[in-house]
């Protein structure tokens, strides 16, 4: 599945998402360095749109797809091996003026090959040729059940979601996903969704902020307790060092940060025990906007100094931390990164601050269609209970999509030596194969996707490492 870069994987994991309104995306910020006193009340944020309480989503007659000469056309023209193996779907649905449209899609037990646009009907042109559904997609999947060995396994599927094409002229983008479930059972009818769309990301690599690091003072401190602190991937903050960590810089609005608008500033700069600490401020529990920063101090000469470690913080309305462990994130408001660099004090005069990170914007929203798709069994070969050498299947699955296999993970397990291929009437078909383990069951999963579709008809065995597997 789509994957969240290390900040933001460690945000979700620990917290749920942090994320920001995007409406001030390209606002360039005033800078406060004139400033002697930093304000001690929270930093107040403005939210220029608000998500209407009421959507309404309706089924209508495909528009997309109809441009480019309903499913036949659209097949013929992006992908037209692929005509034979999905069936034409042709149903949307909108929200917040942006259209979703299956336009095909096919089922092979739990993988599934999808035909989808989406379009901005707006008139504001908000897609771009990275617009996607990021980390959003949903997939109606049923769990396993539980069983005699252990809990519930919930639900998990891989995809890959490739863009077929951008249309500038009518903001419309094409895709093809393709969704392999290796945990649960895939509903019928079919359905597929989201409740976020990601438009654009806007990246900075060492943007330089505006704030002057001469005569930096001594700054307030606030105490905090352990229970209060984090380590994000890429912290550099260790078990003991993390349990030394006593006190932080006073929460406050020291400055704008060089980019993101109102949904991240620098929070508080100061000497503290001979380093220097940097601050950063963010909204929590936004949709869209920045993600944690990377800092460092750029010399005039072009060198860097990374930070030595950084801790999170998360702060309620009265800037008041809240302790990691127990509380529900309920009253959670603010969110605040505290950077710690080695440096000279007497040298900061030499340096610039700057940062590194990504802004994203996007809007949320209730996209879903369902359709009922033709039964494809008779063109799935499955094998159970299949041993190769020292390698144990429990389920191979064969379909036109490719070869899916599962079982539990062999100690000596290589996957440089699995190879899999399909003979044919016409030849040999080699796949590629990737695999996946599941931490919950102890099993794995071998994915084998084909380049191209494959003619089940004509398939007389498959290979995997050398040995022969006949179709019965």
């Amino acid at each position: 599945m789509i994957v969240y870069d290390h900040e933001e994987q460690a945000i979700h994991d620990a917290f749920s998402q942090i994320t920001v309104d995007a409406s001030g995306l390209t606002a360039k910020v005033k800078n406060r360095l004139n400033k002697k006193t930093r304000p001690s009340a929270p930093r107040q944020i403005c939210r220029s749109v608000t998500v209407a309480a009421v959507m309404s989503m309706v089924l209508i007659v495909t528009v997309a797809a109809a441009a480019l000469g309903g499913f036949d056309g659209f097949i013929e023209k992006f992908n037209p091996t692929y005509g034979d193996i999905v069936e034409p779907v042709e149903i949307s649905c909108e929200d917040q003026g942006i259209r979703m449209e299956v336009i095909g899609a096919q089922k092979y037990d739990n993988m599934v090959v999808i035909y989808y646009s989406l379009q901005d009907i707006s008139g504001e042109n908000r897609l771009t040729e990275t617009t996607n559904f990021h980390n959003g997609l949903n997939l109606k999947i049923n769990m396993k059940e539980a069983t005699t060995d252990g809990p519930e396994v919930g639900a998990s599927y891989s995809y890959k979601n490739d863009v077929l094409y951008f249309d500038k002229e009518t903001n419309t983008i094409y895709y093809e996903l393709v969704i392999d479930v290796s945990t649960g059972d895939i509903f019928e009818p079919l359905t597929i969704g989201s409740a976020a769309v990601y438009f654009d990301t806007a990246s900075y690599e060492n943007e330089p902020s505006d704030v002057s690091l001469v005569n930096v003072e001594n700054p307030d401190t606030v105490a905090i307790e352990g229970e209060s602190i984090s380590s994000m991937s890429g912290s550099n903050l260790s078990d003991e060092l993390e349990n030394s960590i006593k006190k932080a810089l006073e929460f406050g609005c020291y400055a704008d940060a060089p980019y993101g608008g109102d949904d991240m500033w620098i929070s508080n700069i100061g000497i503290v025990d001979g380093k220097l600490h940097v601050q950063i401020g963010r909204v929590f529990n936004q949709e869209f906007g920045s993600n944690i920063p990377a800092l460092s101090l750029m010399s005039v000469d072009g060198g860097s100094i990374g930070y030595d470690y950084s801790y999170t913080m998360i702060c309620d309305k009265k800037n008041q931390s809240i302790n990691l462990h127990e509380d529900d994130f309920n009253n959670a408001v603010y969110f605040y990164t505290e950077y710690v660099f080695s440096v000279d004090e007497n040298s900061l005069q030499d340096y610039t601050l700057c940062f590194t990170g990504n802004v994203y914007s996007g809007i949320v929203g209730n996209w879903k269609v369902s359709a009922y798709l033709s039964d494809t069994s008779s063109q799935i070969f499955v094998w159970t209970d299949v041993a190769v050498n020292d390698i144990s299947f429990e389920h191979i699955r064969l379909s036109p999509l490719g070869l899916q296999a599962k079982g539990v993970r062999w100690d000596t397990f290589n996957l440089d030596e699995v190879t899999v291929s399909v003979e044919t009437a016409e030849g040999i078909v080699t796949l590629n194969a990737s695999e996946g383990y599941n931490h919950q069951t102890g099993s794995y999963s071998l994915n084998c996707p084909a380049d191209e579709p494959i003619d089940i008809a004509s398939v007389t065995a498959i290979i995997v490492n050398g040995i022969r597997i006949p179709i019965e």
